[in-house]
């Protein structure tokens, strides 16, 4: 489940804390930057990434978080129940430092030390004082300012406070939550009884590990197969007991689904608990009540685990994995369980961290983007639901503002390449593909005309498509009837034309259905096309514009655009939303249904 990892860094100048079993996190604003070893140098970037069973968050560096995948609770925080194959931005998530998933629900951290919960809630682990599930982010109770880290449990979460103690949260039969008392729920934060000086927690199958400042581990919640390492098996611990073996050394701790991981200064990675698919690397299904150290691993920076296998970062770069194999979440191109550590196709020097779900594994590569393998009920975020035995690219650019690397239009896609060329394919109608002729399909992509290396993000809609360019310029092509190329004309392009009076400051394109708008880098915004609803935001609804207006009310603060079908959305800086156009459907958020001609405040 969700685990909590600090001390731990790699070179690079990247994040890396890793050791849970599924968050990587590090709190920059709080200086709550951990260092592994002499010669290691500190970390102090984003992103990050985290899996739940089913679901996978991606922590971007701007703070905003993107989730893909099993939804059926809420889990992603979009608002509904229905399942993403790609990544899709969580609403109202600004200054997140840290993100965690559970079965069902997913943690956020915030930099002004608070934590948003989404999700599942049945059993309280939502930490909102009732057992309602939400689908979009809620403040958990009673923590105002003070939170550095969180992990999500099976059914519960646990938050680490800068004082060094750590509250928990959620299903408690197990005393998993270390009250001294192992029954009911609880559903607002709970202090875990003699802990004073935690660096570090990670939530497991109804068990708790933490990491102390003096290099020591504290467990407690269940202990079927001997997963507290306190050299017994069965039963449960209600309060905190300490793992044996490990008396200054743990820089890091992870917990899969009963079993538990600790990664030592020396880079050696310790083990216990069940191990029945061999998740605890030491080439044999026994079970340990104590830690045993996993095979071949001499210099690992991170762990991660989640369900019954377990991934281990290693120093140069790579990855290791080993148990449960079942859909292919070790990456190794089978399906066959592995006892001890194998090394994953295809990442062969760049990983900076890792995130194990239950059967599918995401990994951070030093160059932001993200390779997923294993299991996909949407949580690999490669478009579909068909499980991959080695890693593939998280589709959607993992850069936010307000624009994409990849767009949809009614039946036509944009793609920009890594080269900056763009490709298209689809209905091509309207010229929309931009290849120089109308009309016809394109079945497989073909590349824009004209745009050979400079594309940073691209938008597209009805039967139109805009591409911003790395100089600032805007080019468009496709229909034009409305004047939504801003070209000063009415006629459509095949190939790209440049947006009038747009010379080098534009940071964001997107389109609705007849009209576009650009972001520029002033913090103003930019719109042309129909105006019928009064969607160009000008004061005045009807007509059309040609070439680009500027929108009413918005002089220096706009961060990020986007269009509907009638009726455009502005964030501002200070994290508010503006929204103007046609609102029939309640679309703008204002408790009515009148249009609106300039922007106005939604939240």
């Amino acid at each position: 489940m969700a685990n909590l990892v600090a001390n731990v860094t790699i070179s690079g100048n990247t994040l890396i804390l890793a050791a849970s079993s599924n968050v990587q996190y590090i709190n920059a604003a709080s200086s709550n930057i951990f260092t592994f070893a002499a010669g290691i140098a500190t970390v102090n970037k984003f992103p990050a990434v985290a899996c739940g069973t089913f679901q996978t968050a991606v922590l971007l560096a701007d703070g905003t978080v993107k989730t893909f995948g099993g939804n059926n609770f809420g889990q992603l925080g979009l608002g509904d129940t229905t399942t993403r194959v790609v990544p899709v931005a969580v609403s109202g998530i600004a200054g997140a430092t840290a993100v965690s998933g559970g079965l069902y629900h997913t943690a956020v951290l915030l930099s002004d030390g608070t934590v948003r919960t989404f999700g599942f809630n049945v059993y309280g682990n939502l930490g909102v004082n009732d057992t309602t599930s939400r689908q979009t982010p809620v403040q958990v109770f009673g923590i105002s300012s003070s939170a550095t880290a969180v992990a999500c449990g099976y059914y519960n979460t646990s938050i680490l406070l800068a004082d060094g103690t750590v509250r928990t949260f959620g299903d408690n039969r197990n005393g998993q939550l270390g009250i001294n008392v192992a029954s009911g729920t609880r559903q607002t934060p709970v202090t875990v009884l003699n802990i004073t000086s935690a660096t570090a927690v990670a939530d497991g199958t109804f068990l708790t590990a933490v990491l102390l400042a003096d290099g020591t581990v504290r467990t407690f919640g269940r202990n079927t197969y001997g997963q507290l390492g306190i050299d017994v098996s069965g039963g449960s611990r209600q309060t905190p007991v300490q793992v044996f073996g490990i008396s200054s050394s743990a820089v890091a701790v992870a917990c899969g689904g009963q079993h538990t991981i600790v990664l030592l200064a020396t880079g050696t990675v310790v083990t216990f608990g069940r191990n029945d698919f061999g998740q605890l690397g030491v080439n044999d299904t026994t079970s340990r009540q104590t830690p045993v150290t996993v095979l071949n691993i001499t210099s690992a920076t991170a762990i991660s685990s989640h369900g019954y296998q377990t991934v281990v970062l290693l120093a140069d770069g790579t990855v290791r994995t080993f148990g449960t194999n079942s859909y292919g979440g070790l990456g190794v191109n089978d399906t066959t369980t592995r006892l001890t550590p194998v090394q994953v196709f295809g990442i062969s020097s760049s990983a900076t961290a890792v995130a194990s779900g239950y059967y599918h594994t995401a990994v951070l590569l030093a160059d932001g983007t993200v390779r997923t393998f294993g299991q996909n009920v949407g949580g690999l975020g490669v478009g579909d639901t068909a499980s991959r035995l080695t890693p593939v690219q998280v589709v959607s650019a993992l850069s936010y503002g307000g624009s994409f690397k990849i767009a949809g239009g009614t039946a036509h896609t944009a793609v920009i390449l890594g080269d900056g060329t763009v490709r298209t394919f689809g209905d091509n109608s309207s010229g929309n593909l931009g290849i120089n002729v109308s009309g016809g399909t394109r079945l497989t992509p073909v590349q824009v005309f004209g745009i050979s290396s400079s594309a940073t993000a691209v938008a597209c809609r009805y039967y139109q498509t805009a591409v911003l360019l790395a100089d600032g310029t805007v080019r468009t092509f496709g229909r034009n009837i409305y004047g939504q190329l801003g070209d000063n004309t009415n006629a459509s392009k095949s190939t790209p034309v440049q947006v009038f009076g747009i010379s080098s400051s534009a940071t964001a394109v997107a389109c609705g259905n007849y009209q576009t708008a650009v972001l520029l880098a002033n913090g103003t915004v930019r719109t042309f096309g129909d105006n019928f609803y009064g969607q160009l935001g000008i004061d005045v609804s009807g007509g059309t514009r040609s070439t680009p207006v500027q929108v009413f009310g918005i002089s220096s603060s706009a961060t990020a655009i986007a269009c509907g079908n009638y009726h455009t959305a502005v964030l501002l800086a200070n994290g508010t939303v503006r929204t103007f156009g046609y609102n029939g459907n309640g679309q703008l958020g204002l408790n009515d249904t009148t249009n609106r001609q300039t922007p106005v405040q939604v939240f």
